[in-house]
């Protein structure tokens, strides 16, 4: 079960106006349910109570928690970065040292995956997702149809997170996706030429991880992609010119030298590219 400050919000207002049910989401808006509220405390599925006043004051704005026998533990870690799942109104994001890893403003993180994904892969595909996240992209590959999907991640931290997020529940399809803890940009130098159909490419910004959009990261890219092999390289928005620098004009020429075709995807603030050598 997880609790948010907007659930934990929601109980307290309706038991403060005499309401005796209210519908919440208990695991971060996959689903809704509807608890009963008596004397200051809230009647939980399969039985036990949880006091809204005890509540209120362990739920912290902006951070999710899984609840477990009564426990709440935040769904956040700290290292050499702070790693967070942050609710939205729909799929949560993951945030690290401050920076949302999805868009949140005009779209949700679930939606937003999906249609990145949807860009590339396609029935039978061997996808890489590049930097899996909470994976998303990786989940959405594989229900698209992907044979099996390669997901990396570099952060341990992250892949705790991931563990616990209730988007990605196994299936069926989910059971084609393989998640390798591993610096993508070494990992990729060991997979064999023209052996991936796909690659899903959604790094941390350009501050964070410069070498993920470097010529050589590309041309191992292009290395690995079977001829006409699709790309999807997200480049987010960092205000068109940053620091005197074009960023995505830049990945687009680096991408061509590669040895791409390249398309914008304006209203997913990325590219598609082809492999264009036989």
């Amino acid at each position: 079960m997880y609790i948010t400050r907007e659930v934990a919000d929601r109980l307290l207002g309706a038991s403060q106006k005499g309401v005796r049910e209210v519908r919440v989401s208990l695991d971060l808006n996959r689903s809704e349910v509807v608890l009963r509220l008596a004397g200051g405390v809230a009647l939980l599925p399969g039985g036990g109570t949880i006091s809204l006043a005890w509540l209120i004051d362990a739920v912290r704005e902006g951070l999710a928690y899984r609840m477990e026998e009564g426990r709440l533990e935040a769904l956040e870690r700290r290292s050499h970065r702070y790693y967070k799942i942050m609710p939205t109104g729909e799929a949560p994001t993951l945030v690290i040292d401050g920076i949302q890893m999805h868009q949140t403003r005009w779209r949700f993180p679930f939606e937003e995956s999906r249609d990145k994904a949807k860009q590339v892969v396609r029935r039978g595909d061997v996808v890489l997702d590049t930097c899996g996240g909470l994976g998303y992209t990786a989940y959405w590959a594989a229900k698209l149809g992907a044979e099996r999907v390669i997901s990396v991640e570099l952060d341990e931290e992250v892949l705790e997170l991931r563990a616990q997020n209730p988007w990605i529940a196994p299936d069926k399809d989910t059971g084609r996706v393989a998640v390798v803890q591993a610096d993508v940009a070494r990992f990729i130098q060991e997979l064999a030429p023209r052996s991936v159909n796909a690659v899903i490419h959604d790094p941390p910004r350009l501050s964070m991880a410069g070498e993920l959009y470097g010529s050589a990261f590309y041309r191992e890219l292009e290395r690995i992609l079977i001829p006409g092999g699709r790309l999807f390289h997200y480049v987010g928005n960092p205000g068109g010119k940053y620091r005197g620098r074009n960023i995505p004009g830049g990945v687009a020429r680096r991408l061509i030298e590669a040895g791409f075709r390249v398309e914008p995807r304006d209203r997913l603030l990325g590219f598609v590219a082809w492999k264009i050598r036989s």
